[in-house]
């Protein structure tokens, strides 16, 4: 590629977007990928449980500038009246990450505005680590140009990582595994004198995102009055709320201690 695929002139507008036409094959596939994965991703997560993960991954990604899109948001919103398709949209947008950060290196500063176009492209940038992904690459590759496919494309495949650790971690199979090596191994859990029997029932409100207290109850499988009592310690650790729209409902809560035991990569350098 000769020149950037999204930069900016006096007048405002786009300068390239023949170039953007002209991307490889190869990274427009990866940048489907990563759509057709975000949008799986969205649709295995429960609303509740979306909305803790959320919350979760804002103080992970660490986003404490609101800003003003301004020009450049205008620039993005040129490609969609260009009428290019998502997948160039979304290379575009990634580009423009870099370029930001060329002109002001301030990942508080360019990721916000970043998140915004992931958003308005239904990327789903709350459910995973955006902000990690774009910087493990500028991390590894300091030197590198990231206009150039090979960058853009190694790019993708960071962010296609991020979303592929996060559907994997909540997938039935790893929620089942990961929750019950916590209720068994987390000290929080021995010293409020929880019982492994919950184990199941936690698992299964991460899976639905809300549920009857009955049905919580049940399915803990202990007899009255222990598992009301169960449920109680459940709400001390934070690990089960009430739901704010039904208070005889429990919805998932997810206490960073107990995020980074059934989301194991949230500790790692890698994602920092």
């Amino acid at each position: 590629m000769s020149k950037p695929p999204y930069s900016t002139k006096s007048g405002g507008h786009l300068e390239t977007v023949a170039t953007l036409r002209s991307l490889p094959v190869t990274l427009l596939d990866s940048a489907e990928d990563l759509a057709r994965k975000t949008a799986r991703l969205s649709g295995l997560l429960a609303p509740q449980t979306g909305q803790c993960l959320a919350s979760l991954l804002r103080g992970s990604d660490e986003l404490p500038v609101e800003v003003d899109p301004m020009g450049l948001m205008r620039e993005f919103e040129q490609a969609a009246v260009e009428r290019l398709d998502l997948r160039f949209r979304i290379v575009a947008a990634i580009y423009l990450h870099y370029l930001m950060l060329a002109v002001q290196p301030n990942e508080a500063v360019a990721h916000p505005l970043t998140m915004k176009m992931f958003g308005r492209l239904g990327l789903y940038p709350h459910l995973w680590l955006s902000a990690a992904a774009m910087h493990s690459w500028r991390s590894s590759f300091p030197s590198e140009n990231p206009s150039s496919p090979q960058s853009l494309e190694m790019i993708l495949a960071a962010c296609i990582e991020e979303v592929d650790f996060i559907s994997e971690a909540f997938s039935t199979k790893a929620l089942r595994e990961r929750v019950s090596q916590s209720f068994k191994t987390n000290h929080r859990f021995a010293e409020i004198g929880l019982s492994q029997a919950s184990a199941p029932a936690v698992v299964n409100l991460l899976i639905q995102g809300s549920q009857p207290l009955s049905e919580f109850e049940a399915f803990t499988g202990l007899p009255q009055p222990e598992a009301p009592q169960e449920i109680r310690r459940l709400e001390d650790l934070g690990v089960v709320v009430r739901s704010p729209s039904y208070i005889e409902a429990l919805e998932p809560g997810l206490p960073s201690w107990f995020a980074h035991d059934i989301l194991p990569h949230l500790a790692s350098p890698r994602s920092r």
